[in-house]
């Protein structure tokens, strides 16, 4: 894994379930639009205390999350993204109905999980005139995944842009013709997004 400096950045019917849903697609558009201009992603050490078994442990578990992980994000690198029942099973979601947004077709969902972690939204943005070129971000739960390190040898970790207070740092990757942004929480070690374009 390599560690860039700033220099080196990428430019990074209920009125209730309404407007919650209005929310979810709000962030997930900032989302999309960061991890498009990001890249369109050494490690921190553990935190010290506990016994060395109980360290042991903590790092096989987490090397059994990041396997995971890897696992199911070199899945979703293997599918099409116009096939929309392969990516509901692989990530126990339910993308809803087309929505066209200039020229995207958009698809929204809830819920869903990625390496055992939950997932708070989804969305799935693909060009009309081919579905097949897509990128799909997934929103994860607060705290959900820790990752320490990124589980690809050719990933990128880069740090917060300092001219943009709000910007967090994130791992990219390059994959053939895909992009992969893990973008990651002020902690730098959560993952917050997870976006995968494939052109």
């Amino acid at each position: 894994m390599t560690k860039r400096s700033v220099g080196d950045e990428i430019s990074a019917p209920d009125r209730g379930d309404a407007a919650r849903t209005s929310d979810l697609r709000a962030r997930l558009m900032s989302i999309t639009a960061f991890a498009l201009i990001a890249g369109c992603a050494n490690g921190w050490q553990l935190g010290n205390g506990g016994s060395a078994a109980a360290s042991l442990a903590i790092e096989s578990r987490s090397e059994s999350v990041m396997d995971r992980l890897k696992q199911d994000v070199d899945r979703l690198l293997n599918t099409r993204f116009d096939d929309v029942e392969a990516l509901d099973r692989q990530l126990g979601s339910q993308l809803g109905p087309v929505r066209q947004e200039g020229q995207f077709n958009v698809r929204h969902a809830q819920g869903g999980n990625i390496a055992g972690a939950a997932l708070e939204g989804m969305e799935l943005r693909s060009a009309q005139d081919d579905p097949s070129h897509a990128t799909l971000v997934l929103e994860l739960a607060p705290s959900g995944l820790a990752m320490e390190d990124a589980p690809w040898p050719a990933a990128v970790l880069y740090p917060p842009r300092p001219d943009a207070p709000e910007s967090t740092a994130h791992w990219s990757l390059q994959v053939g013709n895909a992009s992969v942004v893990f973008g990651l929480a002020p902690d730098q070690v959560h993952v917050r997004y997870i976006s995968i374009s494939k052109r």
